[in-house]
């Protein structure tokens, strides 16, 4: 566990990660603190980057049907060239450099299969692109954004953030 973070905090973060519209007034009297110390603490947490409080879009629900990811081999000469490349992709929304079989997993949503074959002629004519994978999504099992380290004096809160 990070030295800034403690029990409290843990347990503001628990809380909103249950309800991330609980009002900071509600937080305070879950956790026992004033609401002025829940509100600098979690400005604290933010400021810091242990946390970004947002709102997570559905894309089925938006109409977005295909779904899936890539594994991307590159050429390491151009890592640069292809981060950029790949960042200008709108229907790319999580990009990450790997170590392993691939050099970069990315995931992505579009309207259809024409649009997912546009976005692969976007990604094959990236330079330094050497193989591009694709899956796509079958059905979620379990979509879940409630990580918070182990350790954090509040492994029971994840459960029942009440406690």
């Amino acid at each position: 566990m990070h030295p800034s973070i403690d029990p409290v905090d843990s347990k503001i973060v628990r809380l909103l990660q249950r309800n991330g519209r609980l009002p900071n007034t509600e937080i305070a009297k879950k956790t026992g603190v004033s609401e002025s110390t829940v509100r600098n603490r979690l400005n604290r947490l933010i400021k810091k980057g242990f946390v970004s409080i947002t709102a997570i879009g559905n894309p089925h629900q938006l109409g977005f049907d295909v779904i899936g990811n890539f594994t991307i081999t590159i050429d390491h000469k151009k890592t640069d060239q292809v981060i950029d490349a790949l960042n200008r992709i709108p229907d790319l929304w999580y990009i990450v450099h790997t170590v392993g079989a691939a050099d970069f997993f990315v995931e992505f949503s579009v309207k259809s299969l024409k649009d997912l074959d546009r976005l692969l002629s976007d990604i094959h004519r990236i330079e330094g692109i050497l193989q591009v994978n694709t899956s796509l999504l079958r059905k979620t099992v379990r979509a879940s954004y409630g990580w918070w380290p182990a350790g954090s004096g509040s492994e029971r809160s994840q459960a029942n953030p009440d406690e």
